[in-house]
């Protein structure tokens, strides 16, 4: 590289850093959001494929997507062929998870038993959620006959969602 000055040019330069441009575009995706404390790098709403996450402009410092946030900006390429060319800023908010229902984590009952006879205490205003296992997002009725095993208890303000807590169900 020369650079031309008033008086003429200047010596030759090495480049140190060279990147060759592939014109893959960026991801898209909101340049701010808000998200739960504890959630992942991976739950920052982006369109792409084979995305990478990086926590510095440069993009020298690759984060896995399983990384825990952090407030803060993160830079999101896609890879279709090549890696994208500039990245997709975000800037990341968080805000606090409410609270675990309180719950007994082994509750027996004779046959007979419906969901609804299970004892939780939710927060004051919010709704409180039972499923069939730790991953599933179906909702199970009030009237759902209980059987022996493992049910999933949590909670919603609106806002954030609690972590899901496990009640053995014992039927005598």
């Amino acid at each position: 590289v020369k650079q031309v000055c008033v008086d003429g040019q200047s010596d030759w330069s090495q480049i140190s850093n060279f990147r060759t441009l592939c014109g893959t575009p960026s991801p898209t995706g909101a340049s701010f959001q808000t998200l739960v404390e504890d959630d992942f790098v991976s739950d920052i709403v982006v369109e792409g494929q084979s995305l990478k996450y990086y926590t510095d402009l440069e993009m020298t410092q690759e984060v896995l997507s399983t990384t825990v946030l952090i407030e803060g900006y993160y830079y999101i390429t896609q890879t279709i062929g090549c890696e994208s060319d500039l990245p997709l800023e975000v800037y990341v908010t968080l805000i606090e998870r409410i609270d675990e229902p309180v719950v007994s984590t082994i509750q027996e009952f004779c046959g007979g038993a419906i969901l609804s006879d299970l004892t939780v205490q939710g927060l004051p205003g919010a709704t409180v959620n039972w499923y069939a296992d730790e991953t599933n997002n179906q909702v199970l009725l009030p009237q759902t006959p209980l059987t022996q095993g493992i049910y999933y208890v949590n909670q919603t303000d609106g806002t954030t969602i609690s972590h899901r807590v496990a009640v053995n169900v014992i039927i005598n």
